[in-house]
């Protein structure tokens, strides 16, 4: 069963790196601030970093997914482009990213428990909650070192890519996750090995720490 879910899904996250594609290179002049519906989920996906989970096949069919594809500046496209699926229930926000490479073991991974080092190849989940200009931000490197302690986290490697899969509970930024709301969002992937550099799914034009640049998720 497990592996008819991972084949199906593959199929599924493959149509919607091309459509999110699309949807990323129509978006993008300043001003213009992008959204990801996320759909609430009542699988709670296992953290393993194997995206076979049923929570990651619904937020494939239902589009709770993109492709962060430029550098947080907008001055160039990324040479390869992380995906991204999204879920939550009532406790958590769970993110699942994967970042492709053409030589995962060269994955700078340096950070250790207590001292992270934003060099590593890593990702970034930015939250604004209440839309006011506060934001906070949780980091994971490809060793699964986390920024801070309270996030979960998965980890797996493959031939061509690391994939992180995240639960961010809402307790630690005070959200109420309530259908409907919506929250100030950016993804940011640190991509040291493809030489890319800092590439982001809301184009910053600037600092990664801007939250008047974020785009939003809409939580169904």
């Amino acid at each position: 069963m497990r592996r008819r879910v991972a084949d199906g899904l593959r199929g599924i996250v493959f149509l919607g790196i091309a459509l999110a594609t699309s949807c990323l290179y129509a978006a993008g002049p300043p001003g213009e601030v992008q959204e990801v519906r996320v759909q609430p989920t009542s699988r709670v996906p296992v953290l393993d970093g194997k995206l076979d989970d049923l929570a990651w096949r619904g937020a494939a069919v239902h589009g709770s997914s993109f492709v962060a594809g430029l550098h947080y500046t907008g001055s160039r496209t990324a040479t390869v482009m992380p995906v991204v699926l999204l879920a939550y229930d009532r406790l958590s926000l769970y993110v699942a990213a994967r970042s492709y490479t053409p030589d995962p073991s060269g994955l700078k991974a340096t950070s250790t428990d207590g001292q992270f080092h934003w060099g590593d190849d890593l990702i970034q989940i930015f939250l604004e909650p209440f839309l006011d200009g506060r934001s906070v931000f949780y980091g994971v490197n490809a060793a699964g070192v986390t920024s801070e302690p309270g996030i979960r986290v998965g980890i797996a490697r493959d031939a061509v890519s690391w994939t992180a899969e995240l639960a961010i509970p809402w307790a630690k930024c005070a959200v109420k996750p309530d259908p409907g709301s919506r929250i100030g969002f950016n993804f940011v992937a640190n991509q040291t090995t493809t030489g890319d550099g800092w590439i982001s799914w809301a184009v910053l034009y600037g600092s990664a720490q801007n939250p008047e640049r974020f785009g939003y998720l809409l939580l169904g």
